[in-house]
C-alpha cells in the first residue's frame, strides 16, 4: 500500500467509525455512556460529529499535500546533489553556490518548485497540482480568505497521482504498516 493509499485509508475508516457513531446516536445506544456524546442532545451530537467529520476531511488533504511536498523537496535536493561532485576541481564560487541552493532548497515556495516543472508536467496537471496547494494553503492558514477550489482527500490524492504518474523519476514509496 502506498503513502497516499495509507492516508486515504485512514480518512476512510474515520468516516466509517463516524456513520457507526452517527447510528449510535440516532438510536441512543447504551455505546455512548460515558463518552462526549452521553450528555448532549441528539442534534448536538450530530452536529459535533458533522464538524468533526469536516475538520478531518481537511486534516486528510493536508496530509496528502504535505506528503507530496515531500516527494518533490526530496526529488529537487536529490537532483541537485550530483552536480556537487560534478565540480572538480570545485571552485570556491561553485561550491558556495552549491550549497546555498542546497540550503535553502527546502525554504523555496512550493509554487516556485511547482514551476520548475513547467516544461516537464503537462498543463492541465500542473495548474491541478497549483490550484490543490492554494486549497491546502486555504486550510492550513486558517480558512479566513474566500474558499478557493475544493478538494475532497479522493480527489486530492488523485491530483497528486496524476502529478507522480506524469513525473516517475519521484520515487513513491509503500508502507508496509501491519495495522493499515
Amino acid at each position: 500500500m502506498s503513502e497516499l493509499d495509507d492516508i486515504l485509508h485512514k480518512y476512510r475508516v474515520f468516516r466509517d467509525s463516524q456513520a457507526i457513531v452517527r447510528e449510535c446516536i440516532a438510536q441512543e445506544s447504551d455505546l455512548l455512556t460515558g463518552t462526549v456524546f452521553f450528555s448532549r442532545t441528539k442534534k448536538e451530537s450530530t452536529q459535533a460529529l458533522k464538524k468533526l467529520g469536516e475538520t478531518i476531511e481537511l486534516l486528510a488533504v493536508l496530509d496528502i499535500v504535505a506528503y507530496f511536498e515531500s516527494k518533490l523537496s526530496q526529488y529537487i535536493e536529490d537532483t541537485i546533489r550530483p552536480y556537487e561532485k560534478a565540480m572538480l576541481p570545485p571552485s570556491g564560487f561553485a561550491r558556495k553556490l552549491y550549497q546555498y541552493i542546497q540550503d535553502n532548497a527546502e525554504k523555496w515556495r512550493f509554487d516556485d518548485k511547482l514551476e520548475l516543472f513547467k516544461e516537464e508536467i503537462d498543463q492541465h496537471i500542473l495548474s491541478e497540482a497549483k490550484k490543490l496547494y492554494k486549497f491546502r494553503n486555504w486550510i492550513a492558514h486558517g480558512q479566513r480568505t474566500q474558499k478557493p477550489s475544493n478538494y475532497t482527500p479522493e480527489e486530492a490524492k488523485e491530483a497528486v497521482e496524476k502529478f507522480l504518474q506524469a513525473f516517475p523519476l519521484i520515487s513513491v514509496s509503500n508502507t508496509n504498516d501491519p495495522l493499515v
